[in-house]
């Protein structure tokens, strides 16, 4: 265990210092080069599109303040764009044909008033476990389903789990929880973040926006952030943020807001399906919060179902992923509706409930589920495909051994034996 606390704070205290660089999806079917420095420069970037090279510079977006003392800067490019250089290293690309995609999130270690992990223990918070795992994937696309940032409380004096942690949402709180320890992840492809419930603006929603945004909203938060489109490909991917989308009750006005909100965002995924003349097209949205997840009394999530209470969307996705719920489940049902894949499983601590409980067993015999599995472990999810609206997925455990895999054809889920 000592080897292993050495391990992590020397990893985060190497890093703490560095420029981070790394590529994401951006809102508009686009590449989005992103990079924090610790001066007041953002970097050049040499990239080549159509067989020419380009020798440009990364646009500064933020400059350094009190809480993030770093200048993030950003550069947008073509997702046709097939060589990136920053600092005289290469940043991953992404094909033109998706075939392989690693699903996680939930990763950061949790501190929050007596709820502390051991974040210097590697088994114990393993995200960077993980991160390695996925590295040797060599994966075409990486998506995070949200919640980065966990250190929301002060480490209890004399506590060794989380000694040395910084709370609270600022720039070496994120760097501890996620940047500090992420550089194989952006080193291994594009990547898509999803906006989790604890990147919601009353909680780390400023750092959120500082690093992930789009550019032009990076100061300013919004509570609802419109979807957003990849389409490379047979692949079809929106992301959802759900972060806000309350799980049980709410106030009636509230609820008013957020059902018109999800109908609108739903009702916009379905008109670019219908629109698409590729009908082999994988449709699949991903969003933090699930549409169906079960989380010990619970069936979340209910502003999404009530949103979809005429079951249009979840008719004509092929598959819903989500995290928030730290332990993977993945539902199929009945009557042609996508499944449902959670993998909030890359590192946050687990849920207490092992397994599900009678209320939850009477609503999957109610709901008459094809097939089911809930597994309680870290890790990760990778989807191969196969072919046309065919994937063979496989869920890893933190060392990359494999706990369980299958084939998703059709929208129908079976395990490979």
């Amino acid at each position: 265990e000592k080897l292993e606390k050495a391990s992590l704070t020397s990893n985060y205290l190497q890093e703490k210092n560095k420029n981070q660089t790394w590529v994401q999806i951006g809102k508009k079917n686009n590449l989005s080069v992103r990079s924090i420095r610790t001066t007041n420069e953002c970097p050049k970037i040499d990239y080549e599109l159509n067989g020419k090279m380009f020798h440009e510079s990364l646009n500064k977006v933020n400059k350094p303040n009190k809480k993030f003392p770093v200048t993030t800067c950003e550069k947008s490019l073509s997702l046709d764009t097939t060589q990136i250089l920053i600092d005289n290293k290469n940043l991953p690309v992404l094909p033109k044909k998706i075939n392989k995609i690693v699903f996680f999130g939930d990763t950061g270690c949790r501190i929050k008033g007596k709820n502390i992990q051991n974040c210097h223990d590697e088994n114990a918070w393993p995200f960077q476990k993980i991160i390695k795992n996925i590295h040797k994937m060599k994966a075409d696309l990486v998506v995070h389903v949200g919640d980065y940032h966990y250190r929301e409380s002060k480490c209890p004096q004399g506590n060794k789990n989380c000694e040395g942690s910084i709370a609270g949402d600022n720039w070496e709180s994120w760097n501890q929880d996620f940047f500090g320890v992420a550089k194989e992840l952006f080193e291994t492809a594009p990547i898509v973040f999803v906006r989790g419930n604890h990147e919601e603006c009353k909680r780390s929603g400023a750092g959120w926006n500082y690093f992930f945004e789009e550019p032009q909203n990076s100061m300013s938060c919004q509570n609802y952030t419109p979807y957003y489109s990849l389409q490379r490909g047979d692949l079809n991917l929106a992301v959802l943020d759900t972060s806000r989308a309350f799980e049980e009750r709410e106030t009636p006005a509230k609820e008013q807001i957020e059902l018109h909100f999800f109908k609108q965002q739903f009702n916009g995924i379905l008109k670019e399906i219908s629109d698409n003349k590729n009908k082999n097209a994988d449709n699949f949205v991903v969003t933090h919060k699930p549409m169906w997840g079960f989380h010990e009394n619970d069936v979340l999530t209910q502003s999404l179902q009530k949103a979809d209470a005429n079951k249009n969307l979840m008719k004509n996705i092929d598959l819903f992923v989500s995290g928030h719920i730290h332990i993977f489940e993945f539902l199929s049902f009945q009557n042609h509706f996508a499944p449902q894949l959670i993998a909030g499983t890359g590192g946050t601590e687990l849920e207490e409930f092992k397994a599900i409980n009678n209320k939850a067993e009477r609503e999957i015999k109610h709901m008459m589920l094809p097939y089911y599995k809930i597994i309680h472990d870290f890790g990760f999810v990778v989807l191969e495909k196969q072919g046309p609206k065919n994937w063979n997925w496989t869920f890893y455990s933190k060392d990359g051994e494999i706990l369980l895999k299958g084939n998703l054809s059709h929208k129908k889920v079976t395990e490979i034996h």
